[in-house]
């Protein structure tokens, strides 16, 4: 499987966790990783990649075969965060996501799996963010309110041909990899 995550800890743990269910993985070393993107969405051989979200709104928006892995790969800490009675509800901005090509994802999904897996876990070992809001959520649960507010921003903004419901982007991802939501934090 050939893997770009930046992150060096992201992508020991991903080359850990797919080697162990015993497929070969390859790690691409292509910067700067909106390169590789890029590179993913146009149809390179590359099955898992770091994503800017709205590169993966986009491509989804035109058509292109790739899903969300619902693990965020480099997350932001928004300056200021509202005061609002609801704070269960806030969340922060996030920069990049993982995605995967939908191919790869119906082809090998007890690797795509392990490798989410393996990614959450690593998401946890660092523990929560500090108040007041997680700013690498992991699962569909806790990235439908920072995705759902980086496609409405994006559709206002005419980034996207169409807009993109979080929904959407579940059936995709558990379509292709023959699961429930609930299996990928959803």
């Amino acid at each position: 499987m050939r893997v770009v995550l930046k992150r060096d800890d992201l992508a020991a743990v991903a080359g850990t966790a797919i080697i162990r269910v015993g497929t070969e993985f390859e790690r691409l070393e292509i910067t700067p990783v909106d390169k590789a993107a890029r590179d993913f969405v146009a149809g390179e051989p590359i099955d898992v990649c770091e994503i800017p979200v709205v590169t993966l709104l986009r491509a989804i928006a035109a058509g292109e075969p790739v899903a969300l892995l619902p693990v965020t790969a480099l997350g932001r800490i928004a300056a200021e965060i509202p005061e609002s009675p609801d704070a269960a509800e806030e969340f922060g901005p996030i920069n990049h996501v993982v995605g995967v090509r939908v191919t790869a994802a119906a082809e090998h999904p007890e690797t795509v799996l392990a490798l989410y897996d393996a990614l959450s876990e690593a998401a946890a070992a660092t523990g929560p963010a500090p108040a007041p809001v997680e700013v690498n959520p992991v699962g569909f649960a806790a990235l439908r309110g920072p995705v759902t507010d980086a496609a409405r921003q994006a559709y206002e903004h005419d980034l996207l041909s169409r807009p993109i419901e979080f929904d959407e982007l579940i059936e995709r991802t558990c379509g292709a990899l023959g699961v429930r939501a609930s299996r990928l934090g959803g």
